[in-house]
């Protein structure tokens, strides 16, 4: 009987979208810098399509190892190697990277480990690399597979129902199929990794009959069917020195008759087939056939290739048989000592055929204010992992700022705070964006100037919502009552104690109190407010070409009573400052520079 080599058809890889945006958070926060392999799984199951294979699926669940959405999915242990930048994946030696995972899928197959657990034999690597300021991602799969010395043979290929043209065997077949991978989803099921992608059949044709078993009984099973009597030794010497066809087909006519003296059952490999090609088994069967070949000593064997409906229950039409010759193995590689074995192939071509890593942008399925926070973060995620180990990134996210004065100095503490991730800021303030503000005050721009100007607080609040639309920013009109400056009139009594307690109301609701205003007096009020509800607060100021910055809390008794505002020249009244003196004093007041001190030093 002539033989065609047999040709496998090769995985195919499907991630989706949740697996990026999980291994996204688990960079930020867990794995960080680490380039360590991190232990995944991935979904397979049968062909359910004419059309199309089915593929290997990564998703969320695939880094806790969680169950399969679908009970006839098989779990696949993978490998994630996951690298900080794209030159590092570039520089990552794929094929010793595969040939690696050969050697432990091959240690798996002789210790008999991988008969006991049949996942092993789908094993995978993936190796990824994100950019996630952009959310787009670099990633290859290896599927890995090993490579028999010699090619398996193709004796035969049947349809389910020409194999056995017994309607109700047939039937019975593809029930103990579905069967067997129910059994799997149940509670109590044998294994928490899924359905078995391989597992036994024992077919008895006269009585029709049929039961499925797992890979580790075989020798059991086969001991007790006779289905496939092993070659004598002098019919395994007289196949390798004569390559005469019909010497061989005799010798196998010799094993025909054999089975037929026999117990009329047959034992069968299973395996629930992701590819749709016509009588092509999928890529997995390469690693079970060798398995065959190792631990059961086996030279030639009957497969099963179970492929589903679209209801996804096992279908007569599609499924199939394949009588296959194995080739056989050095010795060498049978010695769990030694150091030699099967070649491992398996890295999956791109969309164009190509061996190449491909791409993904997942940007578009997210909103931009949902990129602007993850960039923001990563910022300051990378300031933690490579400087500043004790950064309470949330904390710091949760902290509520007040800003007395939308100066110069209030908007560059705003902007300091936002790229310190601090999304809770009221500014408050009493002035309008003067022309001359502009060129000196971040937030502001010409438009803001127009029609009288609009109010400080408010329009630093919008300018700094439009920066970062997370940021939960807002303004406050309000004048701070000063010592030194007493009402002229029962009105401006009532006025300056309704500010007082609206500035009151305000400390009591942050956490954190900037005093960035013009003058001493103007601080004076906030720092009792800040002292007496037990709050931070924190001063910055400005001379021409130095600043002060500086903790305190309540201020000594017999402070001076002097007006700065009268005693100081107009330049430093005005806070004009030298151009880059403001973003270092915002700086060192978002940072807490400085002890605490008495604040009349100012």
């Amino acid at each position: 009987m002539a033989t065609t080599t047999l040709k496998f058809c090769p995985l195919q890889s499907s991630v989706d979208v949740s697996f990026w945006s999980e291994l996204g958070s688990k960079k930020l926060d867990e794995y960080q810098l680490s380039e360590t392999p991190i232990d995944i799984a991935g979904y397979l199951c049968a062909s359910r399509h004419a059309e199309v294979s089915s593929p290997l699926e990564v998703r969320a669940a695939s880094f806790g190892a969680g169950p399969a959405a679908d009970g006839r999915q098989g779990q696949a242990p993978g490998q994630l190697l996951l690298c900080n930048t794209a030159e590092a994946m570039r520089r990552i030696e794929k094929p010793a990277a595969l040939q690696a995972a050969g050697q432990r899928l091959w240690a798996d197959i002789l210790s008999g480990a991988a008969e006991a657990q049949p996942q092993l034999l789908l094993g995978f690597l993936m190796l990824a690399f994100g950019d996630l300021k952009h959310w787009v991602f670099d990633y290859w799969f290896a599927f890995t597979a090993l490579k028999p010395p010699a090619p398996v043979q193709q004796r035969s290929a049947q349809l389910l129902a020409a194999a056995y043209p017994q309607q109700q065997l047939q039937q019975r077949i593809c029930a103990a199929a579905d069967a067997w991978r129910a059994a799997a989803a149940a509670p109590d099921s044998r294994s928490s990794s899924g359905a078995d992608m391989f597992c036994l059949m024992q077919i008895s044709s006269a009585e029709g009959s049929v039961t499925t078993a797992p890979l580790a009984s075989w020798q059991q099973l086969s001991a007790a069917s006779k289905q496939q009597p092993e070659l004598t030794a002098a019919q395994q010497a007289a196949i390798t020195a004569i390559e005469q066809e019909d010497l061989v087909i005799n010798l196998m006519q010799q094993q025909q008759q054999q089975q037929q003296q026999g117990d009329d059952d047959e034992l069968l490999l299973v395996m629930f087939d992701p590819c749709h090609l016509p009588l092509t088994p999928g890529w997995p069967l390469r690693n079970a056939l060798l398995l065959a070949a190792a631990r059961w000593r086996l030279r030639t064997l009957r497969v099963l290739c179970v492929r589903d409906s679209s209801a996804g229950r096992a279908a007569v039409e599609r499924s199939y048989v394949l009588q296959v010759d194995l080739p056989e193995l050095p010795a060498s590689w049978l010695d769990p000592g030694s150091s030699e074995g099967p070649q491992a192939v398996g890295w999956e071509a791109d969309a164009a055929g190509k061996l190449l890593p491909r791409r993904v942008d997942v940007s578009p399925l997210m909103s931009p204010v949902q990129l602007a926070e993850q960039a923001v973060d990563l910022n300051l995620r990378l300031m933690r992992w490579r400087a500043a180990p004790g950064l309470d990134i949330a904390g710091m996210a949760a902290t509520r700022c007040l800003l007395l004065g939308a100066g110069t100095l209030g908007c560059a503490v705003a902007r300091t705070l936002q790229a310190w991730g601090v999304r809770h800021i009221t500014l408050l303030d009493s002035g309008c964006v003067a022309f001359s503000n502009p060129v000196r005050q971040s937030l502001f721009s010409f438009e803001d100037c127009l029609g009288g100007g609009k109010p400080k607080a408010q329009a630093a609040a919008d300018a700094l919502r439009a920066i970062f639309p997370s940021v939960i920013a807002e303004g406050a009109e309000l004048s701070i009552p000063m010592p030194g400056h007493p009402p002229a009139n029962a009105q401006q009594e009532q006025q300056m104690q309704q500010a007082t307690e609206q500035l009151a109301q305000l400390v009591e609701r942050h956490d954190v109190i900037f005093l960035l205003t013009d003058t001493r007096e103007s601080r004076w009020l906030p720092s009792l407010l800040a002292a007496a509800a037990g709050k931070l607060a924190i001063t910055a100021a400005l001379g021409f070409d130095n600043y002060v910055v500086m903790r305190h809390g309540l201020p000594p008794a017999g402070s001076s009573s002097s007006s700065s505002s009268n005693d100081s020249d107009d330049d430093e009244a005005l806070q004009v400052g030298s151009a880059g003196a403001a973003a270092a004093a915002a700086a060192g007041g978002v940072l807490g520079g400085g002890e605490e001190e008495d604040w009349t030093e100012l």
